[in-house]
């Protein structure tokens, strides 16, 4: 029996998923790191349809990481960190998204199709750096 983690409208097999040493910092006042859960890391697994999917574990709903650049650097914003302020934040967040690309990109090499879904990934992350750096 095939076992489902569903994100959003999206299933995801089970089997397929690697949760990702890519993990937010927040801290509290005095520089330690929460450990309340509220730390998000990034995680990906293989759809139903094929496609490699990059999303965000919470402690409430996975998040993906979506096309639209607005809520694309909302998602990069989400992996950033607390105290940090907004720009920053968004920063650190595609820079962590990247080096999931980096990292799967050496696991998926072999695999065309994959390769090009972490390509797009690897792209919107650069969409959202050129839209920090126009100002927006």
């Amino acid at each position: 029996m095939t076992m489902y983690h569903k994100i959003e409208n999206l299933k995801v097999y089970e089997s397929s998923i690697m949760i990702l040493d890519l993990k937010t910092m927040d801290c509290d006042a005095w520089g330690y790191e929460l450990t309340n859960g509220t730390n998000r890391r990034l995680s990906c697994g293989i759809t139903t349809e094929g496609k490699l999917l990059l999303y965000i574990t919470t402690n409430g709903d996975d998040v993906l990481i979506p096309d639209d650049i607005d809520l694309a650097r909302d998602a990069c914003w989400n992996m950033g960190d607390l105290p940090d302020d907004d720009d920053t934040r968004t920063r650190t967040g595609a820079n962590r998204i990247l080096a999931a690309c980096r990292a799967l990109n050496n696991i998926y090499h072999h695999n065309v199709a994959t390769a090009e879904d972490i390509g797009w990934y690897r792209d919107k992350m650069g969409e959202v750096e050129a839209d920090l750096d126009r100002g927006n």
